[in-house]
């Protein structure tokens, strides 16, 4: 599996290089050998012993501790990486993990967001930025990193081949967008007294914060799409 000649298709193989080659050719039947199949799984649940003989009840239970604790496990990894808890989330299971429930936290941001426009933008055209999307946009920041990184490792044209990869394109720059218009429309109306300001209705239909809500309602969609994406099985 690990085998790798001097003249990789892919770059940057590393471990697993034959398998790697025939996902990237779309080999399906050599990657549905019951060989390969069983060494996906051994890596796959690596440092979380017996979990595919554990009951189903208690799978869930593990899951939704790790998934609960993952800011104190992301803690520990960044302070003390080399010890055995830091090195917990390293296993591809558990980053898994920790990762949807990061993203599922994150989307549970976003829906607060979008209340707090709703409820308290009132006639300010220029609001500054909440609590909640100033917590929202280091993960914005790490997804537009993790897309950078992708198409760093893996290249333009298996990147562009990827239709995930599209979508995230698509949602990151609307996010991009979005903060750019919240920032010009408050540096724009910051200076301009409560009492001279407009009322919403009397906005031009292409005020930056207008564009700004609607960017974000968009990129929330994408978002959630992005969830179609993860294969709890």
């Amino acid at each position: 599996m690990n085998y790798s000649d001097e003249t990789d298709a892919l770059p940057n193989s590393g471990i697993l290089s034959a398998l790697r080659l025939a996902v990237h050719f779309n080999q399906k039947h050599f990657v549905a050998q019951p060989n390969c199949q069983q060494l996906l799984s051994t890596l796959w649940y690596e440092g979380v012993y017996g979990w595919r003989r554990m009951h189903w009840g208690l799978k869930l239970l593990y899951s939704l501790l790790i998934g609960l604790f993952w800011p104190i496990l992301c803690m520990i990894h960044i302070i003390f990486p080399k010890s055995s808890a830091g090195q917990l989330i390293c296993r591809p299971f558990m980053k898994f993990i920790v990762g949807t429930a990061s993203y599922l936290t994150f989307l549970a941001l976003l829906v607060l967001a979008s209340q707090v426009k709703v409820d308290h933008a009132g006639d300010d055209p220029g609001p500054p930025p909440s609590t909640i999307e100033w917590i929202l946009l280091p993960w914005i920041i790490s997804l537009i990193a993790a897309e950078i990184g992708q198409l760093w490792s893996g290249g333009a044209n298996d990147y562009v081949n990827d239709r995930w990869n599209v979508m995230d394109f698509f949602m990151n720059s609307l996010y991009l967008a979005t903060i750019s218009t919240k920032i010009c429309a408050f540096l724009l109306h910051k200076d301009i007294p409560h009492h001279h300001r407009l009322s919403r209705v009397e906005w031009d239909p292409l005020h930056p914060t207008l564009i700004s809500e609607a960017l974000f309602s968009v990129a929330n969609i994408f978002s959630f799409l992005r969830l179609s994406k993860i294969n709890f099985g």
